[in-house]
């Protein structure tokens, strides 16, 4: 609530408008006028098509009396001469006009307009050049794109008699036609539609006066029976105003007719005598929660303090990309991710403690510092590990808690994973080919139910590009709004998009979808994910375009030479290879006056389609220079003698012959070379 709210406002007088007997008055009101607009809309419904019949019927029986009293004069009138037929013939045509807005078009055979109310369209009296050029009924009607209007030209010309509803504008209309005898002439009555319901006018009219006077009676009366009705309701409304301010102590004043506005007095009293209860045990309360709140968020803050930190896991170790997350379903929680590099082994587990609350987090901080013993004792196997964490857990175990876990031991030198699953969710496997399916794994207890229970754990090979998804229920069972579960297929749909992505890409998307699928609802479980993906080894160094850096790139080379054991003589010609193309960007990309950076990184990795020992080493150039793809070069002419060679392309001819491939792509303001030497 706003500090600067004044509660005088609370107790002010309520708007006129505002009151009950108002309200119910209008809606009194509001159903009226609904009723009596629901029987008009009826009325008019049924009334539609007689009143179109019958004022259709008019417009016809005009038509049909002004056409035969044209064609008479057609027939029967030898005094005048042709044309002056015609214009009679003509003028009774234009004269037929049963309504206020209707009017009549003439055509000929040929579509062409004789009489229309825009003579700009008519042909008649105009010279045969310039009524070819006039448009007929049905180019009209493609150019206002109007099919109603195509329709009633053709049934003109197959001097079709009737009548149609036709769409002008934005405004219906009815159409009666007929052909007119003894000449190649038809002839149609266009009438409005506001002209044909004319007559419904006066009955709405008539209606709408008669409910405004018996909505406005019916009003007054509702709004004196009401009044009458809440009185009582006011006086109670002041005493409740009084407890509102905090005056617990307040009389509340007696009603003598026993109906609902008694019983809300009654229920007032009662809980007059509740909140003076109540205040007293809040007060109580609020200091004991409040120091409740302030140790749970220490113990937050401690149990958080004990994971790993995942913003540098493993900053001595390129070849693991490993990262994790942890979002507890309340202030503290009993999951748990750990993960412990010795001798070259890394070890890693990821539980979920039967329980939450502070139980489960207790009984998660001592999981964590038996799983770092056991690891230094069983480094070898992970099913020994949970062996030995099983026994230590289960000793003296009075509560009964245990925990579901994932453990296992990657060899970083022989690139093997051996795991046991103790109760645990089933790992996703993703492969380097993008596939990932669940880690088939065997059935093993919890830790901590049994003192002593033989493991059983597996092994696999964990190469370069492998990735290992481990996670508790949290994610797999996390719930939306209708308590939809998130689920495993859900799961593997997500993760089979996110092949080739880093592992805290990985953790972080898990996380938005999951907040996505929850749509606001509250989080049930505890959400841990631990993600490990073994990559190629990988060494990086910033130069800038100066030519001293040169001895920098030398010292970078000899360091990775020893890193990937690269043979000797190999390693002499890499460092020419790269050396030249290193002093080529120096010298060629940067304006003189500019400085700028080139970043070299170097990975090793099985090569493909090779035997098992060789391996492809791989450099990549980075720069921020002006375009040059190298591999578009021509060949070096080495055959010519000196004097008939062009000058340069040499070194890119060096570069060529040294490494095997040699890749270039610009990458947004980037020109990258990925120079790959394949080595035994």
């Amino acid at each position: 609530m706003n500090d600067n709210f004044d509660d005088r406002q609370l107790y002010a007088g309520i708007s006129p408008w505002h009151s009950i007997g108002v309200r119910l008055s209008l809606s009194v009101l509001g159903v009226a006028i609904g009723v009596f607009v629901a029987g008009l809309l009826v009325y008019v419904y049924f009334q539609e098509d007689q009143v179109k019949h019958e004022t259709m019927m008019l417009a016809e029986l005009q038509l049909t009396e002004q056409i035969c009293e044209a064609e008479k004069l057609l027939v029967g009138d030898t005094t005048l001469s042709e044309t002056e037929k015609q214009d009679s013939v003509m003028q009774i045509i234009r004269n037929i006009k049963p309504y206020k807005h209707s009017f009549c078009i003439l055509l000929d055979s040929s579509g062409h307009y004789l009489l229309h109310p825009d003579s700009r369209l008519t042909v008649y009296g105009k010279d045969s050049a310039t009524a070819a050029r006039m448009p007929t009924i049905f180019q009209r009607a493609v150019t206002t794109e109007d099919p109603d209007l195509d329709s009633l030209g053709r049934k003109m010309l197959n001097r079709e008699k009737g009548m149609m509803e036709i769409l002008k504008g934005k405004e219906y209309s009815m159409a009666v036609y007929r052909p007119l005898q003894s000449t190649d002439w038809s002839v149609a009555l266009v009438c409005s539609r506001l002209d044909v319901f004319s007559s419904l006018s006066s009955i709405l009219w008539f209606a709408g006066i008669a409910v405004v006077l018996g909505v406005l009676l019916m009003f007054v009366l509702c709004v004196i029976a009401i009044r009458r009705i809440t009185k009582p309701l006011e006086t109670l409304t002041a005493s409740t105003s009084e407890i509102a301010r905090g005056n617990l102590h307040a009389e509340v004043p007696e009603l003598s007719v026993k109906d609902e506005m008694w019983q809300l007095r009654q229920s007032f009293v009662h809980m007059q005598k509740s909140l003076r209860h109540h205040i007293a045990e809040l007060t109580r309360t609020t200091a004991n929660n409040e120091r409740i709140k302030n140790e749970l968020s220490i113990a937050n803050n401690i149990q958080h303090s004990m994971m790993p930190k995942t913003h540098q896991p493993l900053p001595d170790r390129s070849d693991i990309d490993i990262h994790a997350s942890l979002l507890p379903a309340k202030e503290v929680g009993g999951d748990l991710y750990d993960y412990y590099l010795y001798h070259d082994k890394l070890c890693f587990i990821v539980g979920d403690v039967s329980g939450k609350g502070i139980p489960a987090a207790l009984y998660m901080a001592m999981t964590m510092r038996v799983f770092r013993i056991a690891c230094r004792h069983h480094i070898n196997s992970a099913h020994e590990i949970a062996e030995a964490m099983g026994r230590t857990l289960a000793e003296n175990n009075e509560s009964s808690m245990f925990i579901t876990a994932f453990i296992g031991v990657l060899d970083l030198k022989t690139n093997k994973l051996g795991y046991c699953n103790a109760g645990h969710n089933q790992p996703l496997l993703i492969l380097p080919d993008g596939s990932c399916s669940l880690l088939e794994t065997e059935n093993n207890i919890p830790l901590g139910i049994m003192e002593r229970f033989d493991f059983e754990g597996d092994s696999m090979d964990f190469h370069v590009g492998t990735k290992l998804l481990v996670y508790t229920d949290g994610l797999t069972e996390a719930e939306d709004r209708q308590r939809n579960h998130f689920g495993e297929d859900r799961l593997i749909g997500i993760m089979q998009h996110l092949s080739g992505v880093s592992s805290r890409e990985i953790v972080n998307t898990l996380n938005e979808k999951v907040k996505e699928f929850a749509d606001g609802a509250q989080q049930s479980d505890d959400l841990t994910i631990l993600c490990i993906g073994k990559q190629a080894p990988k060494r990086t160094i910033v130069l800038t375009n100066k030519l001293s850096e040169v001895t920098k790139l030398r010292q970078f080379m000899e360091g990775a030479g020893k890193e990937f054991s690269i043979p000797d003589d190999v390693q002499l010609s890499l460092n020419l290879a790269v050396e030249e193309a290193v002093v080529n960007v120096i010298n060629y990309a940067y304006p003189d006056d500019a400085t700028g950076e080139i970043e070299l990184s170097v990975t090793s990795a099985p090569a493909p389609d090779s035997s098992d020992s060789a391996k492809a080493i791989r450099f990549t150039l980075k720069d921020k220079g002006k375009p040059f793809n190298p591999t578009a070069q021509a060949e070096a002419d080495t055959i010519s003698g000196l004097e008939e060679r062009q000058i340069g392309g040499l070194g890119i001819h060096l570069i060529r012959n040294i490494m095997d491939q040699m890749e270039y792509r610009r990458e947004a303001d980037s020109n990258v070379l990925i120079m790959t030497k394949i080595t035994n």
